[in-house]
Formats: C-alpha cells, structure tokens, sequence
C-alpha cells in the first residue's frame, strides 16, 4: 500500500494454510491489516473481529463520548494499532519474558465451550478478557488495560460484585487466581441474585 501518512485498516486477500484430513492446502482468505501511516501492514486481524472492534468502537463514540474524550480517542484505526501493541508478544529480548507472560494470559476459554456456557446460562459476562479475545456474544466483558474502554470494556473487574452469570479466567498464577475465587465467593455470599462464576 502506498503510505498516506495515517493509520489505516483494509481487508486483503493473503494466502493462509489450511489443514485438511489428508493434506496442507493454501488458499486466499480475506483479513484485516492494520497499516502504519508508512503503508506497512504491520498486523493482521481477522475480519471478524475487526468488524467487532469497529462496532465496539462506534458504540463507544455514540453512547460515551465522555469516556472517548477522558481517553484522548485517536481514529478507529490508530485505536486498533494501539491495542495490537499493547497485546502484542513480540517485543525487545529484555522485555521478552515479561511480554511472553502478557501472550500467556490472553488465552481465553475455547470458544466451542464459551458458547455452549452462552447457551446454557443465556449470557455470561467475561471478568478477564480483552478486546482481541472476548467472545462476540458476550454481554459485557471486563480488561485490566484503562485504554481497552474505548472497545467498550469494562475496566476494573474487582470494581462490583459479580452477579448473575460470569466467566473469569484470571491470570495464570497463584495469586491471581487465589484473587478471582475470593472475589467471586464473597459476590455470591453477598446477594440473592443467583450466581455462577
């Protein structure tokens, strides 16, 4: 792409391996590239989801200006390169173990399961999730990150009481998780609603 001096987001074709019962085949998927204002396309996202931060994004600017303007919001585009460095695993090998951990904690709960837990509780918020793995479906999420508001999370996930139905997946350490189940254990003491976490 030729550099327009902007962050931008475009869908192309890439040739993408896929793995059937009896053979590696290559084939043209559509995805989502985040460009630099140099015309570099320095991520890739799947259109989906990048349809879903888009949407996400604009609730956010239509239903909390205030919460956009608090935050400094830049374009849509810039907003996704923002994040996708935030969360990116690839850094400085002095930085590497740090961010490694930060690659290891934004894994999330399969989605096959996720959905079949949608389905049965008819709709679980997700206590520790981010903009690039909280499933679409779900109705509310919560993001350690201040700046992942302007997708439309929830900030602080300690900040009430978990009620109703939740999905925590908590960072993966003693402390974090230690955190989560007491947290989630004094919520359900503490209501009449009913609660599953």
């Amino acid at each position: 792409m030729l550099p327009t001096g902007r962050f931008e987001v475009f869908i192309r074709n890439t040739e993408v391996e896929k793995q059937t019962r009896f053979s590696t085949v290559i084939v043209n998927e559509p995805v989502a590239c985040v460009y630099l204002p140099s015309g570099h396309c320095k991520y890739t996202l799947p259109v989906e989801q990048a349809a879903w931060l888009h949407k996400a994004y604009e609730y956010m600017q239509q239903k909390h200006p205030e919460v956009m303007r608090r935050l400094n919001a830049r374009t849509v585009a810039e907003e996704i390169y923002l994040l996708c460095e935030r969360y990116s695993s690839v850094k400085h090998e002095d930085e590497q173990q740090e961010y490694s951990a930060r690659a290891l904690n934004q894994l999330a709960l399969p989605p096959r399961i996720y959905y079949m837990l949608q389905y049965v509780l008819g709709g679980a918020q997700e206590k520790f999730a981010s903009p690039l793995n909280v499933s679409y479906g779900s109705p509310g999420y919560c993001s350690r990150d201040v700046r992942d508001q302007i997708f439309a999370a929830d900030h602080d996930a300690y900040g009430t009481a978990w009620t109703g139905a939740s999905v925590a997946f908590p960072e993966m350490n003693t402390a974090s998780a230690s955190k989560a189940t007491e947290w989630a254990t004094k919520s359900a003491a503490c209501t009449d609603i009913p609660t599953l976490t």
